[in-house]
């Protein structure tokens, strides 16, 4: 079985030459304390703020992933046959070229949600995937616009996201909403499509019976 991460293990650079890089780095941090344009108190801020990020972008990053999964799940058992789904989620929908983004339009398009039957229940549920995406989207390429505060955003954009606890909040429980959404979605797809199948098989049965029938008569 191939390796797929063995390049983990190629060493660029010898122990000295990281040694060397690391004292560098300390040396550039104790002379801008020497000269007064950081300290002790200064640097904790950096290192805190680093960690606060990381906490609330793995989180956000995270919970896309699944959902993205789930809403491939979705697609896949709403344009396909059950012995097909794994081949279009495998082939089309996990392909790169396929991104999150077209994944929620294409729920949007679908519109399975908006079906007489549900009574608006899941009117705007797509603009709630797609805040979510765009948020998703921020934390993983945005670049910190100040290092002692938690801001991620886009700087030729204008487009900033301020890190705290009540983001956090904010975010989980959107994405908890729209989740579970789907969810109750996925489920009476597919009772739907069981029953399609289950009288399908059902109505096979019964010609199956008639011809057996014939047959006997003759």
């Amino acid at each position: 079985m191939n390796d797929n991460w063995i390049e983990f293990d190629k060493k660029l650079l010898s122990d000295s030459e990281v040694a060397n890089l690391r004292k560098k780095f300390q040396d550039a941090v104790d002379w801008g304390k020497k000269a007064g344009y950081t300290n002790d108190k200064h640097q904790k801020e950096l290192k805190d703020n680093s960690e606060k990020v990381a906490s609330i972008r793995g989180g956000i990053i995270n919970s896309m992933v699944d959902f993205e999964h789930f809403l491939c799940i979705f697609l896949s058992s709403y344009f396909c046959e059950n012995w097909k789904e794994t081949e279009f989620y495998e082939n089309i929908l996990a392909q790169d070229f396929f991104t999150t983004y077209q994944k929620i339009k294409l729920f949007q398009r679908v519109g399975y949600h908006k079906q007489k039957k549900y009574k608006g229940k899941y009117n705007g549920l797509s603009g709630i995937m797609l805040k979510l995406n765009e948020l998703r989207n921020l934390v993983a390429h945005g670049t910190p616009l100040h290092f002692t505060k938690p801001e991620l955003g886009f700087p030729y954009s204008g487009k900033a996201t301020h890190f705290d606890d009540n983001l956090a909040k904010r975010f989980g429980n959107a994405f908890e909403q729209a989740y579970y959404c789907l969810s109750l979605l996925d489920e009476d797809l597919k009772e739907e499509k069981f029953k399609k199948e289950y009288g399908r098989n059902k109505n096979t049965q019964k010609l199956s019976e008639k011809d057996l029938n014939e047959e006997i008569k003759k």
